[in-house]
């Protein structure tokens, strides 16, 4: 039961780029190609798109962690396996300095749901609207695609560049999939629910 709705750039099809068309002098006429990243997928040979490739960085799981901290990643990984839909997940704010912690906290809590984790530095964040609703779309994507969480980190955000403070509040407000964000303040409250842990340096019996 085909129907024009399949091709509209609203349509999930071109929503998600899964297809693109061609140029030609009439719709029905222009050529249907799927997008390579898609293809690769398809086919068993997954990769990263290219299109992230320097946004994103794969985070590896540091082993195992102080005590303190497998507990915060406990809770993270019981609060996001209770939603009852991805659109339902809470936003995961960590804080603090302890920065090394940060990410192995999320990689853990990521490991423990089957998830990988990948992080985005909040200053390679596009500013510009377009680019910046293109790299949401393609992060959603990936992240159904590779079963992968993002981590945003903004510990390093100067938050008197109001244009890059702006986007990087953009995309977490409009990414539907796991998301954690890093920063060494606690961050404005956000329309979305969100759940802040404050990370501190392992104690010193953790240490020895």
């Amino acid at each position: 039961e085909p129907h024009w709705s399949a091709l509209t750039p609203a349509g999930l099809l071109r929503h998600w780029r899964l297809i693109e068309i061609g140029a030609g002098g009439s719709l029905t006429l222009n050529p249907l190609r799927i997008d390579e990243c898609v293809l690769h997928f398809l086919t068993g040979a997954p990769h990263v798109d290219e299109r992230l490739a320097g946004l994103v960085e794969l985070v590896r799981s540091a082993g195992d962690l102080v005590p303190s901290h497998a507990a915060l990643a406990d809770r993270i990984a019981a609060a996001w396996s209770q939603a009852t839909s991805p659109s339902a997940l809470p936003v995961i704010q960590l804080c603090g300095d302890e920065l090394p912690g940060k990410r192995a906290i999320a990689a853990a809590a990521c490991a423990a749901l089957g998830l990988g984790l990948s992080v985005m530095t909040a200053q390679f964040i596009p500013t510009s609207l377009g680019e910046l609703e293109a790299l949401i779309r393609l992060w959603g994507r990936e992240a159904a695609l590779s079963a992968t969480a993002l981590l945003v980190d903004c510990d390093g955000l100067d938050t008197a560049d109001a244009a890059r403070t702006s986007a990087v509040a953009r995309l977490i407000e409009r990414t539907s999939s796991p998301l954690l964000v890093s920063s060494r303040e606690r961050r404005p409250a956000m329309e979305r629910l969100t759940i802040t842990l404050d990370v501190s340096k392992p104690s010193p019996g953790e240490q020895r």
